[in-house]
């Protein structure tokens, strides 16, 4: 089973409409909020992963969630996922090698 990988970006807080991004002392929770957006991924295959694995800008798996669920929004090629966060994951920490696409989703 693939997981499904998010990249956060550095967060703009001049965007006051929703906190998105990355900031510097998050913990797990804050981490998968500022994750929780609508995503351009494909729904099926999203469903088929078995976890997200949130990183910082540096690459470090900042946060890993249970997906529970997935949909996708109306009249939109996006998708939100929703689960419960991992306690204490081994992954916590780690960096991990990813592309330097811009396309902050991947797989692996």
């Amino acid at each position: 089973m693939e997981d499904l990988v998010l990249k956060l970006r550095l967060r703009q807080d001049e965007c006051p409409k929703r906190p998105y991004g990355w900031k510097p002392g998050m913990d797990e929770q804050e981490a998968w909020r500022a994750a929780q957006g609508d995503w351009r991924a494909s729904r099926k295959r999203v469903a088929a992963c078995e976890r997200v694995i949130v990183l910082n800008p540096d690459s470090e798996v900042v946060c890993v969630v249970s997906i529970s669920k997935v949909r996708k929004i109306a009249g939109s090629a996006r998708i939100r996922i929703s689960g419960s966060v991992q306690k204490r994951s081994p992954l916590l920490g780690r960096t991990m090698v990813v592309n330097w696409s811009r396309n902050p989703v991947a797989y692996r």
